[in-house]
């Protein structure tokens, strides 16, 4: 299977030193195919973007589908956004959450086009209640604003939901880098395990 994910700097693996979560499932990935001999194929591709919104994902979506779609490669379209639309400028959202809602309708319904095989991983809260980062506000209370909008319209249609807040939650103090926006090296971890044991639910269902 193929495996292309979308997202932003968390996606893209800043600043796990170990390269990111993704990087961290591509490993695993390799190993895979490796020791099968090339009978399990796992290709993974991060297509993860910083400070990218889902306006932006929504922009270049079926481009980078298109682009990397071959039917010999079965999709699976991994999704990671959210924090940047929460992000506000001047106290105006990065995002409007009504557009933030419709953004992610469009992307499911793009989505369903190539695949049934659609993960979507829940945003991941920051090291303290608020940040201000590269003249930004980051709010823990509007990220959990987002993400529950996130999850209401992923479960109505069927599509797997990782939530990452609460598992962030067990150990917040020792999941963050240095500027308490991105995970560090535990906290990619922690995303790469998760989202691990969803690839594996989905290749059980072929």
């Amino acid at each position: 299977m193929r495996i292309l994910v979308f997202g932003d700097s968390i996606a893209y693996g800043a600043w796990d030193t170990n390269g990111g979560w993704v990087d961290r499932l591509k490993c695993i990935a390799h190993e895979q195919t490796v020791k099968s001999k090339g009978k399990n194929k796992l290709q993974i591709i991060n297509l993860g973007v910083g400070s990218d919104t889902s306006s932006k994902i929504l922009a270049r979506l079926e481009t980078e589908i298109k682009a990397r779609y071959s039917v010999n490669w079965p999709l699976i379209l991994i999704f990671n956004f959210g924090i940047n639309d929460e992000r506000t400028i001047n106290n105006a959202a990065e995002t409007s959450l009504k557009n933030f809602k419709e953004n992610i309708v469009k992307i499911i319904k793009i989505s369903n086009q190539y695949t049934t095989k659609i993960i979507f991983l829940g945003i991941p809260p920051i090291g303290q209640d608020e940040l201000l980062f590269m003249g930004s506000t980051y709010s823990d209370n509007l990220i959990k604003v987002y993400d529950k909008e996130l999850y209401k319209i992923v479960k109505e249609n069927k599509l797997q939901f990782i939530p990452l807040i609460p598992k962030f939650e067990h150990d917040k103090p020792n999941l963050f880098s240095y500027d308490l926006l991105h995970p560090n090296n535990a906290g990619h971890q922690l995303i790469a395990s998760c989202v691990m044991s969803a690839i594996n639910n989905l290749q059980m269902k072929n």
